[in-house]
């Protein structure tokens, strides 16, 4: 499968908007968001840096180019499981970041992959938001903030974790179909009445924009959040399949 017009191309974009405490602490953002489109299909990763580490935003940069460099590998390797895909990023991650110590940079890493062989593949560790809308259906929630962890406790890349504390998630989606990845200064101000909503805005209101005018009104809604005192930076990434 070649993506050869503009018409049948999924649309792949997301916008990662600094916090009003950093911006006050004159900080970078310490979230990131990355997207490829791959000949057979695409894939897009959304980090958190933690906030507590010295180098939080080189972690998250890190994790989002490891994440779908993981992918694209991982995918030509017919009947190898996806848990590999999840080895392969995490080493990536640490050759990346040295010789900074993986502490100073946890992150935590939320991921997701399509391709016609390989079918759609999401992961994720850490906090975080992954919706996935599929034709006929409500919008279904493949990944929140674990029910056993709370604020001040996050799973992330550069903490001691173990490969089973990975959410993994692997389907075969009905077109039309969307992916919707957001890091935890979205998704903890999200209501799960409102999920739907949201959704509808980003695929159905903000999608069918052109490109330059999409981000500007993306980027224009983080700025302006309203929930009332949020201070977090804030990721919202989406692959749409039409």
């Amino acid at each position: 499968m070649t993506f050869a017009t503009e018409r049948t191309s999924p649309a792949l974009f997301g916008v990662s908007q600094t916090g009003p405490a950093h911006l006050r602490m004159r900080r970078r953002c310490e979230d990131c968001w990355r997207g490829a489109l791959l000949p057979d299909g695409a894939c897009i990763a959304v980090s958190d840096g933690l906030g507590s580490r010295p180098e939080a935003a080189r972690g998250a940069r890190n994790a989002v180019h490891s994440a779908t460099r993981a992918f694209r590998e991982w995918r030509r390797a017919p009947g190898v499981e996806p848990a590999w895909c999840l080895r392969l990023l995490e080493a990536r991650w640490r050759l990346a970041i040295a010789p900074s110590r993986p502490v100073d940079c946890s992150a935590t890493c939320l991921f997701a992959g399509w391709t016609t062989s390989t079918g759609l593949v999401v992961a994720g560790l850490g906090d975080g938001l992954v919706l996935l809308r599929e034709r006929g259906k409500p919008v279904q929630v493949l990944l929140s903030r674990p029910p056993d962890q709370t604020l001040n406790e996050t799973r992330s890349l550069g903490a001691d974790h173990r490969l089973s504390d990975w959410t993994l998630f692997q389907h075969r989606p009905v077109s039309p179909w969307a992916l919707i990845l957001a890091t935890d200064g979205i998704a903890d101000d999200l209501a799960p009445d409102k999920l739907d909503a949201f959704a509808a805005w980003l695929l159905d209101d903000l999608t069918p924009l052109p490109r330059v005018e999409r981000r500007a009104r993306l980027r224009r809604a983080l700025k302006s959040w309203p929930t009332p005192g949020h201070s977090d930076d804030k990721t919202i990434a989406v692959l749409h399949f039409p």
